[in-house]
């Protein structure tokens, strides 16, 4: 049988961190209003799916975000 290792810490990186951070700051601050993210903050289903049932909407590109719309990048 293999043996999974975990590399201590694991998770997500600074930046993604920080990121997430920001989002949660934005959407508790912001009830109601779609925060717009371009492409995926984190390449993890679930965190992403959290995002969106409190308010982010992932686009492909600024162009997909309505005029006076917030964005994070």
């Amino acid at each position: 049988m293999a043996q999974i290792i975990l590399a201590d810490p694991c998770g997500f990186c600074g930046g993604v961190e920080r990121a997430l951070r920001i989002a949660e700051k934005e959407l508790t601050d912001h009830p109601g209003e779609i925060l717009y993210l371009l492409h995926d903050l984190v390449h993890n289903s679930m965190v992403s799916e959290d995002l969106k049932k409190r308010g982010g909407k992932t686009v492909p590109s600024v162009n997909d975000i309505p005029p006076g719309g917030h964005l994070l990048i």
